[in-house]
């Protein structure tokens, strides 16, 4: 094969592909923000009979972000702009989904983070956000879940999934309940008990100590070595 028809076939191969993956991954993060507002309106009307205190709302940012807020949480998902690929070490190479077909193993992400809601309304730079889940979208528009607790079982059969409505409301509901399940827990005293002249002026912008909820994160799928 020459040099020439080396470059046709890779634009075939990853190019082209790269940009169906793209395209599908934009119309799963479209779908999925709509879905988010649909079922935040009918929680809201719902919820706010009870307690209106309480923040209820979906804000879009941009094309690649929306965020939701519920209560002390903020959820912000993210669409990268790259494609990514599965490495080989992942378990989805051992099946014959990505085997008999490697480039079903190219997927857009949308990442999805956890921040507490006084740390973005506040701008406080400071304070931690945490990757709770990811979606994987490949180019037959199939989609993986990959995420901490019950949110890394509930979509992992790459080869049968269509990112449809119910799966989606599924999907917020759960990101939903795990974000709200972490509590703020109160730092060791020793990790708190000084800050600089410039901290304790600049209180009045700004806290500069790092506020976050405790949790660990670790994503499932790598063999092990």
């Amino acid at each position: 094969m020459s040099n020439y028809e080396t470059i046709l076939k890779l634009l075939k191969d990853k190019a082209s592909v790269k940009q169906d993956v793209f395209t599908h991954t934009k119309d799963v993060f479209c779908h999925l923000k709509e879905t988010t507002k649909e079922f935040v309106k009918k929680l809201s009307k719902k919820y706010h009979k009870t307690d209106p205190r309480v923040c209820l709302k979906v804000e879009e940012i941009n094309d690649q972000e929306f965020r939701l807020a519920i209560g002390g949480d903020i959820l912000v998902f993210h669409m990268h702009t790259n494609v990514f690929q599965y490495p080989k070490s992942h378990y989805y190479w051992q099946g014959s989904y990505f085997k008999d077909d490697p480039t079903r193993s190219y997927g857009g992400i949308i990442n999805i983070y956890n921040f507490l809601t006084d740390s973005l309304k506040m701008s406080r730079e400071n304070d931690l956000g945490l990757l709770i889940a990811r979606i994987f979208v490949n180019r037959d528009n199939h989609f993986s879940v990959e995420g901490k607790g019950k949110l890394n079982s509930l979509y992992l059969a790459i080869q049968n999934q269509l990112f449809n409505k119910k799966m989606q409301k599924y999907l917020i509901e759960n990101l939903i309940i795990f974000s709200m399940e972490f509590e703020l827990y109160i730092p060791e005293y020793k990790q708190v008990q000084t800050i600089s002249v410039k901290q304790a002026l600049d209180f009045k912008n700004k806290i500069q100590i790092k506020t976050s909820k405790r949790l660990g994160f670790e994503f499932s799928g790598q063999a092990k070595q």
